[in-house]
């Protein structure tokens, strides 16, 4: 598998696109769910590490949640948060993860990093996102 990776020497996205790829080939030929799952961890891992995107990650802890994978979902969520700390959608998700997970403690800490970022891209939407949850917890604005 990795010099099929290596045999694509072009640009960043087109080593994606081919990974990518390989990953289905994988699934339809092999039916070796197992084996699909770890080229797509490598290929989304390699990009992150590369060119991290915000639809990189998105897909990422979207298939590890789908596995059941929630520490490396928190990992790839704080991967996420120190990439783009100003991004309210991570952080809200993030939050929203802890919370489906009944781990208040944990969503409120989230939160609480969120709101204390010097720069935030769109504060409407994590303060929305707090006041769904005010009935499970307070926070410590620190100003």
């Amino acid at each position: 598998m990795q010099n099929r990776f290596r045999m694509v020497n072009g640009v960043h996205g087109l080593r994606t696109m081919f990974g990518i790829n390989y990953a289905l080939y994988e699934k339809i030929e092999t039916e070796d769910v197992e084996r699909t799952r770890d080229v797509y961890r490598q290929i989304l891992g390699n990009a992150i590490g590369k060119a991290p995107k915000d639809k990189i990650f998105k897909k990422y802890i979207e298939i590890e949640l789908q596995m059941g994978n929630i520490d490396r979902c928190r990992k790839l969520y704080e991967r996420y948060l120190e990439w783009s700390p100003e991004n309210c959608y991570a952080w809200s998700k993030y939050a929203e993860l802890e919370r489906s997970l009944a781990e208040t403690e944990r969503a409120r800490a989230i939160f609480e990093l969120a709101i204390s970022q010097p720069a935030l891209d769109m504060p409407e939407l994590l303060w929305k996102c707090i006041r769904r949850t005010r009935g499970n917890f307070e926070l410590h604005v620190v100003t």
